[in-house]
């Protein structure tokens, strides 16, 4: 008796061994089968790492940039005129209050050590490294923008006989005429393929795009007459997005100033539709991030391929990367409130 005990025992013990083992199988495999299908339908797609985005300070703001080498997030308070710097997921911390009231426009260097600064009744720029503020002529527009190696500015400068583009020291010093300006205010932008204007037309129902050579002060019309037009240019300069409205609707295209194997320039209509104002180029140049209605959108140029990064319940604008490109970040258009999103 004890023997058959003993006997049944062990056939317990060897069968409840089996069927654990059958099952840890099963499991394994169809886990395994599940990853592969996961793996074979999402090659292209980035993961999402964070479904919605974080307030990355509770205060409205202007001016907000990112370092190129220290990732500090940088931008003058809407509301107290101070300057605040930041990481994502960490506390805002106040740098300076030079006090700023009803600030206009805050355009920073490339190299993030100078800033033009303008409010309603002064205009200068403020050089981090000498610690010294240099005023400027009051006719210079906003448009002011800063050459790739932060040295030079490029402005429109406007008085009731004079109106025209200009180049000088970023300390205001030593300028140059360019080109004689359109009567409105054109939108400027200086790039390491040359500066870019667009501008409107007469009846301010379309604009043009031109490429100006600053040092031959040459001019070169790039796109004609487009309807609504606005655009954002990669770092480069010689990849862009530019928007046209067709029959009341935002239409994208992408264009690569490069000239390829069959003699022309590349050119994409994109498919989907929000404003440039709302994207952000990768450092790459090959891929976009763009804010739409209810969602951000991370699109592969070559690949054609559209994946949602985020879900968002605000209008979003003033797209911007970290330097490791590891966090995305973004404005509420209506409270200037800044977010993030981790997107690596």
């Amino acid at each position: 008796m004890f023997h058959l005990r003993k006997i049944l025992f062990f056939i317990n013990i060897t069968l409840i061994i089996l069927i654990i083992g059958v099952l840890s199988f099963a499991y394994i495999k169809n886990r395994q089968n599940t990853m592969t299908i996961i793996n074979k339908n999402d090659k292209t797609k980035k993961t999402t790492i964070q479904e919605s985005p974080l307030a990355l300070a509770d205060i409205a703001a202007v001016g907000l940039n990112i370092e190129e080498f220290s990732g500090k997030i940088k931008f003058y308070g809407a509301d107290d005129g101070a300057l605040y710097e930041i990481f994502p997921e960490q506390i805002v911390r106040m740098i300076a209050n030079p006090n700023l009231k009803n600030i206009k426009k805050i355009t920073w260097s490339p190299d993030n050590l100078k800033v033009f600064v303008s409010t309603d009744n002064k205009k200068y720029i403020y050089d981090f490294i000498e610690q010294k503020a240099y005023p400027l002529n009051p006719n210079i527009q906003d448009s002011l923008v800063f050459s790739p190696n932060s040295q030079k500015i490029l402005y429109n400068f406007k008085t009731p006989t004079e109106n025209i583009i200009s180049v000088a020291d970023y300390n205001g010093q030593n300028y140059l005429k360019i080109i004689k300006s359109p009567a409105y205010e054109p939108t400027l932008n200086w790039t390491l393929n040359g500066a870019y204007l667009w501008r409107k037309s007469e009846n301010q129902e379309s604009e043009s795009l031109y490429l100006i050579d600053v040092a031959s002060k040459k001019i070169a019309k790039i796109l004609n007459a487009i309807s609504g037009f606005d655009a954002l240019f990669a770092s480069s300069g010689l990849k862009f997005i530019y928007q046209e409205k067709i029959n009341g609707k935002i239409i994208l295209n992408f264009v690569d100033l490069n000239i390829n194997q069959n003699g022309s320039q590349y050119s994409l209509k994109l498919p989907f539709s929000t404003e440039v104002k709302k994207c952000i180029f990768s450092q790459s140049e090959q891929e976009l991030y763009c804010a739409l209605k209810d969602k951000i959108i991370h699109f592969d140029i070559a690949k054609k391929i559209e994946t949602e990064i985020a879900k968002i319940n605000f209008n979003g604008f003033n797209l911007q990367l970290t330097p490791d490109e590891k966090y995305l970040i973004l404005q509420d258009s209506n409270t200037l409130i800044p977010f993030y999103v981790k997107i690596k």
